[in-house]
């Protein structure tokens, strides 16, 4: 199993992901745990700066409508991927 490498400046680019479902096929437990645990970081810190970026004022989004953008908090998918 190979990590796959993301070169770019972009964001939303990392320069190293490993997929949740690649994660658990790592047979070394404690790597598979440190790279569960790197992929749930990843994805938390991903999904607050989009999370931050739609709840701007300037993004135009508002009431029910943002609400049914972002269902989750960050500290909410930060719990579901502990």
């Amino acid at each position: 199993m190979q990590p796959s490498f993301t070169a770019g400046s972009h964001p939303l680019s990392f320069s190293f992901s490993l997929s949740l479902p690649n994660a658990l096929l790592v047979q070394n437990p404690r790597l598979r745990v440190e790279a569960r645990t790197a992929s749930g970081v990843q994805t938390v810190a991903m999904y607050t700066r989009i999370y931050d970026a739609v709840r701007e004022p300037t993004a135009g989004y508002g009431g029910a409508e943002l609400r049914s953008i972002m269902l989750h908090t960050p500290a909410q998918v930060r719990t579901l991927l502990g």
